[in-house]
């Protein structure tokens, strides 16, 4: 096994006193400046708890997630139903009648090529 150097030691040391100072997790830095024992072990406890929480209640939700539960359930039914009533909508503005009977209207759809029942025409509507 191979020895590891000093300065490799001192510089991970170094490095975790940094990150005890330094981390927002607010339990480890008052644990590492707590001078008194008790305290160190009480705020690492505490961290520790918590953190055990932390990954139990993790690891539910990813068990719940893997479980794929069904959360909607859809149901289609067919039934005969009866046809509704239907409505022919005459999408023509004008009546027949009333524009063979009024000579600008009938001017103005003879001129413009289309008959009376809406097909185009060449002829005039006589």
């Amino acid at each position: 096994m191979a020895q590891r150097s000093p300065q490799f030691c001192k510089g991970v040391g170094d490095s975790f006193s940094e990150f005890a100072e330094q981390t927002s997790a607010h339990a480890i830095p008052r644990a590492y400046n707590s001078r008194s024992c008790f305290k160190k072990i009480l705020w690492l406890l505490l961290f520790f708890i918590c953190f055990s929480a932390f990954s139990f209640q993790a690891v539910l939700i990813i068990q719940r997630f893997l479980r794929n539960d069904i959360i909607v359930g859809v149901e289609m039914k067919f039934e005969n139903i009866p046809f509704p009533s239907v409505t022919v909508c005459n999408l023509n503005p004008y009546k027949n009648s009333l524009a063979r009977t009024l000579g600008p209207v009938q001017d103005t759809v003879i001129n413009s090529g289309i008959g009376f029942n809406g097909t185009k025409r060449m002829e005039r509507y006589e």
